[in-house]
């Protein structure tokens, strides 16, 4: 998780408490876990969220990722008053499919390229959770 956690691009979004929070995990004073809830402030997009979720492998199954969800599902309702929340994830990640299913959301498409590493491509899943008021 270190390689992609890199304190500047964070802090560079971090001026904006209206578009963008974050909740980490931490052991030891080092950040284990990380989720990210974002939103356009704009009229159209301001009902809506995107959400990316990080947990150093090392750490899995030891509830960091639920309690993160957690945070950032109640946020999301309560503090911003969000409708919905999407996030994209790895196809071949099922242990993170999983996670995103027990709290609600549902996979609504296919993305035939969610990232590029080490120069191949990879496929991801869209994943959209509704939040109801």
């Amino acid at each position: 998780i270190h390689k992609y956690l890199d304190e500047i691009k964070i802090s560079d979004q971090m001026h904006d408490a209206n578009a963008t929070v974050f909740f980490a995990a931490f052991e030891n004073e080092e950040i284990v876990g990380l989720a990210q809830l974002s939103r356009r402030n704009l009229p159209r997009y301001i009902n809506r969220g995107d959400l990316a979720v990080s947990v150093d492998q090392d750490f899995w199954n030891q509830g960091i990722g639920s309690t993160l969800m957690e945070q950032v599902i109640d946020w999301a309702a309560n503090d911003w008053k969000l409708h919905g929340i999407y996030l994209d994830v790895i196809s071949g990640n099922l242990h993170a499919i999983d996670l995103y299913k027990k709290y609600g959301f549902k996979i609504i498409g296919d993305l035939p390229l969610l990232m590029t590493v080490s120069g191949r491509d990879i496929a991801g899943k869209l994943m959209f959770k509704e939040i109801v008021h």
